[in-house]
C-alpha cells in the first residue's frame, strides 16, 4: 500500500493550557491575550478539495499499490484539549476521505487534558494515537509544578496510552536551563520502570528549542527546583558558550554509542536511537534550487502547496500555525552573516522561520562541525564494516599502498 502524511491544523485555536513561554506557536497565536476566544471555522468541502490536490500524486500511485493510506497529524493549540472542535476535525476525516484505503489519526498534548475520561476514551476508540509534549528534567517550563506524569489526576491515564499504544511518542524540548541528553534519559527511564514500561513500544524525541528563540523575562514563582530557583528571571533559553560546548558533547557521546551495533535495540536505550541517529545523519548540503524542507520552500515562495492544511482548506506556513498568520521570519531568510559561511547551503542552516535567527551565529556553526564530524565517523564505520581497508581509488597507483580508509577526501 502507498503512504501519504498530512497534518491538519485545526483553524481559529488559540488555546493551550500549558505555559510554554518559549512556545514559538503560542507567541504567535498570541494564546495568552486575556480576550482571546476560539474561532474555529471548519469548512469540509474546501479542505477535502486541498488534501486530495496535495496528495494527488500519493493517489495515483496507490492505484497500483493496493490504495493509498494517509496518516493525519491534528494539530491546533494543544488539540484534544479544544475538544469539540477536535471531535469535529476527527469525524470529518474518518467521514470525508473515502478516496484513502485507510486513514491513521495522530495528535499531540501536554498531558494536562489527559485527566478528562471522555478525552481518554475517545482516543481509545477511535485509534487516535498521541504524542506527549513533555519536557522531562525541564517539565517546570510547561506545565509549572505538576508533571502530568505523577499527577494523580493524569498519571494513570497516561500509564494506561502508553500500555494500550496510543501514547506512541513523546517530545523532550532540550534548552539552555534542561540541556543534558543523558540527565534526561535517566529521567524517562526511571518513569518507564516504575510503570513496567521497558519494553513498550515508545520514541522519545530529545529535541531542543529553536535558535533565536527570544528570552523570557518572566520569573520562576514556585519553589526551587534543580534548574531554576524562585523568583529568578527564567532568562535566555538558547545554547551557547559552555552549555552549548557540553550539549554537543553529549549529543556526540550518545549518538557514538547508538552508532554501535545492537545497542539501539536494547531497551534502555531503543525509545531514543531513532530520533538522536537520524539527526546525525543530517550533514547535507543543498543543491541549486533544493531546499531543506517542505515549509521552507512555501514560506520562501518556491512552491504553493504544504503538507500543513488548516480546517478552512488554505495551506499553512507552519503545522502548528493557521493560514491567518505567518511564522516569525515569514520568508525563512538566511542572515546576511551567512553569505560567506562555508556552510550556507547546508540544510540544516536553512531552518524555517519559526523563529528570527540571532544576530549572531553560534548554535548553527557549532551544530554544522558536530554533523559533519559524525558523518566522517558514520563513512568511517561503513569502511570498516565492509572490510575492504579502502573506499576510494586515490591510492591504487601506488605498489604497496599503506593501509588507508579514505573517508570523502578524508584520510584516516
Amino acid at each position: 500500500m502507498n503512504n501519504a502524511s498530512i497534518s491538519i491544523v485545526m483553524y481559529g485555536i488559540k488555546k493551550c493550557s500549558g505555559a510554554c513561554l518559549y512556545c514559538s506557536a503560542a507567541s504567535t497565536m498570541d494564546y495568552r491575550a486575556k480576550d482571546n476566544k476560539n474561532t474555529f471555522i471548519l469548512k469540509p468541502e474546501e479542505t477535502k478539495k486541498t488534501i486530495l490536490e496535495f496528495c494527488q500524486k500519493s493517489l495515483e500511485q496507490g492505484k497500483n499499490q493496493g490504495g493509498t493510506s494517509l496518516n493525519i497529524d491534528i494539530w491546533g493549540g494543544n488539540p484534544v484539549e479544544n475538544f469539540e472542535p477536535f471531535k469535529q476535525t476527527v469525524e470529518f476525516c474518518e467521514t470525508q476521505l473515502k478516496d484513502f484505503k485507510e486513514i491513521r489519526l495522530h495528535t499531540s498534548g501536554n498531558g494536562l487534558e489527559l485527566k478528562d475520561k471522555d478525552i481518554v476514551d475517545f482516543l481509545i476508540s477511535h485509534n487516535i494515537h498521541y504524542q506527549l509534549s513533555h519536557d522531562g528534567l525541564g517539565q517546570w517550563l510547561r506545565t509549572g509544578e505538576i508533571d502530568p506524569l505523577y499527577w494523580e489526576k493524569t498519571r494513570d491515564n497516561i500509564t494506561l496510552l502508553a500500555k494500550k499504544g496510543i501514547l506512541d511518542w513523546i517530545n523532550c524540548t532540550l534548552s539552555r536551563r534542561n540541556p543534558s541528553f543523558f540527565d534526561n534519559i535517566e529521567y524517562w527511564n526511571k518513569w518507564r520502570k516504575e510503570n513496567d514500561l521497558m519494553n513498550c513500544n515508545l520514541t522519545i524525541k530529545l529535541n531542543h528549542i529553536y535558535d533565536g528563540t527570544p528570552a523570557i523575562d518572566k520569573k520562576w514563582v514556585y519553589s526551587d527546583n534543580a534548574q531554576i530557583k524562585h523568583g529568578e528571571v527564567i532568562g535566555d533559553l538558547n545554547f551557547t558558550g559552555e552549555v552549548l560546548q557540553n550539549y554537543l558533547h553529549e549529543f556526540r557521546k550518545l549518538a557514538y554509542i547508538l552508532f554501535t551495533p545492537g545497542v539501539s535495540e536494547e531497551p534502555y536505550w531503543k525509545p531514543f536511537a531513532n530520533y538522536i541517529t537520524e539527526q546525525a545523519k543530517r550533514f547535507r548540503m543543498l543543491k541549486e534550487g533544493e531546499t531543506a524542507g517542505s515549509c521552507v520552500a512555501f514560506q520562501r515562495g518556491l512552491t504553493d502547496k504544504n503538507f500543513a492544511i488548516d480546517t478552512t482548506g488554505k495551506y499553512c506556513q507552519c503545522n502548528l500555525i493557521d493560514s491567518s498568520m505567518t511564522v516569525k521570519n515569514k520568508n525563512a531568510k538566511q542572515p546576511d552573516y551567512c553569505k560567506d559561511c562555508k556552510y550556507k547551503n547546508m540544510a540544516e542552516c536553512n531552518p524555517c522561520g519559526s523563529e528570527q535567527l540571532p544576530e549572531k551565529c553560534e548554535y548553527h556553526w557549532w551544530w554544522a562541525k558536530t554533523l559533519e564530524e559524525t558523518f566522517q565517523v558514520q563513512e568511517l564505520i561503513s569502511a570498516m564494516q565492509k572490510n575492504t581497508g579502502h573506499v576510494c581509488n586515490c591510492n591504487k597507483e601506488q605498489p604497496n599502498p599503506e593501509p588507508v580508509f579514505c573517508v570523502k577526501g578524508y584520510k584516516v
